[in-house]
This record gives structure tokens, sequence and C-alpha cells, in this order.
């Protein structure tokens, strides 16, 4: 039979509330250090462990945050990129505020009813929603529930959602002013899958910068595509295949993983970064300094996103959030080898 807080609470000689109190680390519970450790040891020594589901049912809470993230192409979202370090910042402030946190992949985009009735069953306290997909119903389906939840990653103009992600519009601003001031005019920019947030305002910020310094923008040096090598290594052959007074002389690239595979392509075609053609990513991912060269790239701050989300949903969950309160962040310029002035 498993231990009850009964026995605990006659082992060590206190209340059943004494007990309660202590294992499970109550906040403002005036309980002597003595007591404290009478109550351990008892504990320990009958093998008594706090049932979490009991624990749930009385506070109505679960102490558990949920992350909905998409499978694409089968890969796991924990294998590497931007989810992989926001994920490990999510679980590192989790830690911090006491919560549990737990993955719920590759269900995500099943229509709302189908869905809604697993993310309302109590195993959850709150979510953080990774990369929604425009033609979901998810989002909305969560806001007039009233289901706590934060989208990370990308911003709506929704008042009901709440959202964390950087400025991307005024990160491709500031990386293209940043080519403009190396010298270049002909910049082309690789941005990933649109229709998304993050990929469109980069692109905005890309058409602002150059609008600023009186360039007018040209298609051809904004082809659309995705991340992998294929599509970015056509891109950039077209690109460099256009007369050499009119093709490019940087690249602005909407992801690290972008600019990785352009890096490829232009070495396939013999040209040499920085000295033909400067290349510049987004995100500053781990391999970012070890590419060949060192990649120039806009910083996404990873530590500071993950808790803002954790912050922003435990405040929600709470009811002390500003409803549908909007954060950007700021990205930071790194400066490597990768970006030169055009020869």
């Amino acid at each position: 039979m498993p231990v009850s807080i009964r026995e605990v609470a006659a082992r060590a000689g206190v209340s059943l509330g004494t007990v309660s109190k202590v294992l499970n680390d109550s906040i403002g519970a005036q309980i002597a250090a003595g007591t404290r450790d009478r109550v351990r040891v008892a504990a320990r020594e009958l093998g008594y462990y706090p049932s979490a589901v009991a624990r749930a049912l009385v506070r109505q809470r679960t102490d558990t945050l949920g992350v909905i993230f998409p499978q694409f192409n089968s890969e796991s979202p924990i294998r590497g990129g931007f989810f992989s370090l926001v994920f490990n910042e999510i679980l590192e402030s989790a830690h911090v505020r006491k919560q549990d946190v737990t993955i719920l992949s590759g269900r995500s985009w099943v229509d709302s009813p189908t869905s809604l009735p697993m993310f309302r069953d109590g195993r959850c306290d709150g979510y953080f929603v990774f990369f929604q997909h425009d033609d979901s119903d998810l989002l909305t389906a969560f806001a007039s529930v009233n289901l706590p939840f934060v989208l990370v990653n990308d911003c709506r103009d929704d008042e009901r959602i709440a959202c964390v992600d950087v400025d991307n519009r005024d990160s491709g601003r500031r990386a293209t002013q940043f080519l403009l001031q190396m010298g270049h005019q002909r910049i082309a920019h690789l941005p990933g899958n649109l229709p998304h947030a993050p990929v469109e305002g980069r692109l905005q910020g890309y058409r602002d910068a150059l609008e600023e310094a009186g360039i007018a923008f040209d298609t051809r040096f904004a082809p659309p595509g995705d991340y992998f090598f294929d599509s970015v290594t056509e891109r950039v052959t077209n690109l460099m295949a256009l007369p050499p007074g009119e093709r490019p002389t940087a690249l602005f690239c909407g992801s690290d993983g972008i600019a990785s595979n352009a890096l490829r392509a232009l070495g396939r075609l013999g040209l040499r970064v920085p000295e033909d053609v400067s290349v510049l990513g987004h995100d500053d991912l781990p391999d970012a300094a070890q590419e060949h060269p060192p990649l120039t790239t806009m910083r996404q701050p990873f530590p500071a996103i993950g808790k803002a989300v954790v912050d922003e949903l435990l405040a929600i969950i709470a009811k002390t959030a500003t409803p549908g309160r909007k954060q950007l962040l700021p990205t930071q310029l790194v400066v490597r080898q990768s970006v030169a002035p055009p020869v």
C-alpha cells in the first residue's frame, strides 16, 4: 500500500497541513527549519512521494507547460536550429520557475474540433505555440475558449494573441543598411518560406532600407524559395548568371541555414566570399562562426526569448498579463569575415 500523508504527519509529529506545506514548498509558509527537517526525514524514511495528480486536483494547476511544435519533413523538433536554442532557454527558465515542460509535436495543425479537446484536457496549464501556419484555426480556437498560450517566433494583430519574437522588420532593415554602409548597391535578399510573419518582416525591412537609400526594389533580387539547398542553389545560380554589371555584390539571407547553403552554392560556381560576393545571415546559430568564412549575421537573443515566453505564459495563467501583449526583441549585428566592401 502507498504511504499516506497521515503516516508522515504522525511520524514527524506535525499536522497534515504542515506536511503539505513542507513537501510542496509552499511560498510564504512560516515553518521552523527543524520542523521542515523532521517532515522531510519522515517522508524519506517512510518512502512517501507526493502525488502530482492529487496535487494538481487540489490546486487546479499541473505546473506543466506544453510546447506545440509541428514536425516538418519528419524532422525532430529538438535536432537543431532556432527551435532547439529557444527550447533550451525555455527549459532553463521553466526550471527556475519550478515548471515542467512537455512537447506535443506533430499534432498542432489538425483542425480545432479534433485537437482542442486534447489541449483542454488539463494535462498542461498553458502552451507555447511555435511556427503557426496561416491556414490553421488553432490559435483562434485557443483564444475563443481563453486557453492560455503564447505564440513564439511570430506575431499577429489579433488583440487576444500574446506573442514573443524579434523585431524582424527592424532586423532586416539594419542588416541591409550595414551592407549599404559597406558600399554595396546591388543587394539581393534570399527569404525563407512565405507567407510567414518573420520571413515577411525581414523582407519588408530589406525593402525599407533600399527605399531609404533611394534604391529601387528589383523583384529579381528577392526570389522566393525555401531554406533547403536545392532552392538556395537555384536562386544563387540565377542571380549570379545576371550580367556582371547587374548581378548582386551582396546577399542578405533570411537565416543562417540559407546563408550556409548560399556559401556552398557560390563555392560551386567558383565565386569567393567575400572577395566576389558578400554574404550576411540571420539568427547567429552555433555553426555560424564555424562557416568558411565565418558568417556575419544578425544575432537573435535566444536567452531573452526563452525567459520572456515563460514569464509571459505564467503571467497569462495567473491572469496578471496584459491581454494580447506583443513583445518584439532587438537583434544584434555580429560582424565576422563574410562581408567586405565590393571590389
